[in-house]
């Protein structure tokens, strides 16, 4: 007579899979997944203080004596554009939250547009992560209406793009998807304000041209906003191969 396998592992005092399974999914709700109010904290999330250094810009390239180096990897890097904005449901939803609000476009200095933009200021060199440079990256919204972006736990869908040796633009950064619906959610970005960020200067083997790409679909459509294109260095490897991500609590909804 075949005994039913004990739902705990007795050697471990583990839960089995499917136990182990069904604590998941009952923390996962309890919780909202990524933990309701938890900040997400990842070194890129806000733009750090400029350094102080005597930047010189010389045929599209910046330089200067004291800068950090250059991102030199061989993967894709996740999705690293967190931002927020204020929510009315706030106490409802269950992703997590990021403390990059919108600020005010009066006096801020930037590039005037007329229109929704992805502005690369890489005359504005700041640290992307410890130990790597990058620059001043900013979402403008200088129209009159808010402008509504899907988001995964804050993370906004912007990545850099590369042209690949026969000329096509190709992403050589990705978005990871969630398994918990907790994680999605929409945030705005209100007429007259903008995000910032800080993007890595890459460096590598292949000398192309690279730009930032915000793109999603709504019920009206597909809204693509493209910076302009600049001169940079990146890896082949980045076209293909993924960061890649483990998961080490039940609270961490993504495995990639």
């Amino acid at each position: 007579m075949r005994r039913r396998p004990s739902p705990w592992d007795l050697t471990t005092s583990a839960p089995s899979r499917r136990v182990a399974s069904s604590l998941l999914v009952a923390a996962s709700i309890l919780a909202g997944c990524a933990g309701g109010a938890a900040v997400v904290t990842y070194p890129a999330r806000l733009a750090a203080p400029a350094p102080a250094v005597q930047a010189t810009v010389v045929a599209g390239a910046v330089s200067a004596g004291t800068r950090l180096p250059a991102l030199d990897v061989g993967y894709m890097l996740r999705g690293y554009f967190y931002a927020y904005s204020p929510q009315r449901d706030d106490r409802f939803g269950g992703h997590a939250r990021s403390s990059n609000l919108p600020r005010a476009l009066a006096g801020a200095g930037l590039p005037p547009t007329t229109q929704v933009s992805l502005l690369v200021l890489r005359d504005q060199p700041r640290p992307f992560a410890p130990g790597n440079d990058g620059f001043r990256v900013v979402l403008v919204n200088p129209t009159g209406q808010g402008l509504e972006v899907p988001a995964s736990d804050s993370r906004l869908p912007i990545v850099h793009e590369a042209r690949d040796p026969s000329g096509a633009w190709r992403a050589i950064e990705y978005l990871p998807s969630s398994w918990c619906g907790n994680s999605r959610h929409t945030l705005t970005l209100p007429p007259g304000q903008y995000w910032e960020f800080t993007a890595p200067r890459y460096t590598g083997t292949l000398a192309t041209e690279v730009r930032l790409v915000l793109s999603f679909d709504s019920d009206t459509g597909t809204t693509v906003v493209r910076s302009a294109p600049f001169p940079g260095r990146i890896n082949p490897a980045q076209f293909t191969v993924k960061q890649g991500h483990e998961a080490r609590s039940v609270m961490d909804p993504y495995d990639e």
